[in-house]
């Protein structure tokens, strides 16, 4: 596990960046993953551009605790046709998860 503060650093990075994501979230009432930047945060919740325009989706973040994966080699991990450098895992202890990947290409 990572503290709040690490977690809230790599999603600075990725925003300044304006880093290609992938998002997975598996909360108790909904599933549902989309490929978005993130528009802003704190440690409160994420804002997520999912489209550029208007469309957009926020997360809060509370009661979650982080973890960093880096992919098992030292270049990137392939998940089926996409290939991501490293990622965010967000768990709340009710069970509820947000994955957070950057997406490499």
């Amino acid at each position: 596990m990572i503290r709040e503060e690490e977690a809230l650093l790599i999603l600075g990075k990725w925003h300044e960046e304006n880093a290609s994501l992938h998002v997975v979230a598996r909360f108790s009432d909904c599933t549902t993953r989309f490929d978005a930047r993130i528009l802003a945060f704190s440690p409160r919740r994420i804002s997520f551009d999912l489209s550029g325009e208007h469309d957009m989706c926020e997360v809060y973040i509370e009661d979650f605790s982080f973890d960093y994966s880096e992919p098992r080699d030292t270049e990137s991990a392939k998940v089926g046709n996409r290939i991501f450098w490293c990622g965010l895992k967000a768990l709340r202890p009710t069970g509820e998860c947000l994955m957070i990947m950057e997406i490499a290409t």
